[in-house]
């Protein structure tokens, strides 16, 4: 519990797992950006650019990989009220991670993944007094207040080059306009 404005400044982690897989069958480069982070030794460290190969050839899932960052109480408790008046949440944890061929003409993937929830709120009895907030009476782990995609959407870029920072076109759908031709008397 915590007491404000006493306690409004103690931090809390948000954190969600992250796997990144190749389901390929060539190695590709994965660069992260954001909040992303590897737990080497209980110790977070930014997580580096480094090239995954395929599982199918003994490749190794991306482990020990964690979307994290730490929030003030009173950051939390202001999440509470934003989600409780219907607004966005102001405090969230964001990264994205990008996956290419490395090919000059490739595909590049990206997924920007997001955190966010009101894991704490006010004490029903105790006026200034926060708590974790409650999944139901036997579990206080405040899960199901957290917010996130578990499958985030990916935007795939297609390069004629990338190193000349070219891009294929998006596709156009719908209906083509007409052609016009110009008449010859």
């Amino acid at each position: 519990m915590w007491h404000f404005p006493e306690k409004e400044t103690e931090r809390l982690v948000l954190q969600a797992k992250i796997e990144v897989k190749n389901n390929g069958t060539k190695h590709v480069s994965v660069e992260y950006d954001g909040d992303l982070i590897f737990a080497v030794d209980n110790r977070p460290s930014p997580a580096p650019q480094h090239l995954l190969w395929p599982t199918g050839s003994g490749g190794a899932v991306t482990n020990s990989l964690y979307l994290q960052r730490d929030f003030t109480i009173k950051e939390l408790s202001e999440n509470y009220e934003a989600y409780q008046a219907g607004q966005p949440l102001p405090h969230r944890v964001a990264g994205t991670i990008t996956v290419h061929d490395g090919r000059d003409n490739g595909v590049t993937d990206t997924w920007k993944v997001e955190l966010s929830g009101w894991p704490v709120e006010p004490h029903p009895t105790r006026g200034s007094v926060w708590h974790v907030t409650r999944d139901h009476l036997t579990d206080g782990s405040g899960a199901r207040s957290l917010i996130f995609q578990v499958q985030p959407s990916r935007e795939r870029t297609y390069w004629i080059s990338r190193e000349r920072g070219q891009r294929l076109p998006e596709p156009l759908f719908g209906t083509p306009a007409p052609v016009r031709r110009a008449v010859e008397p």
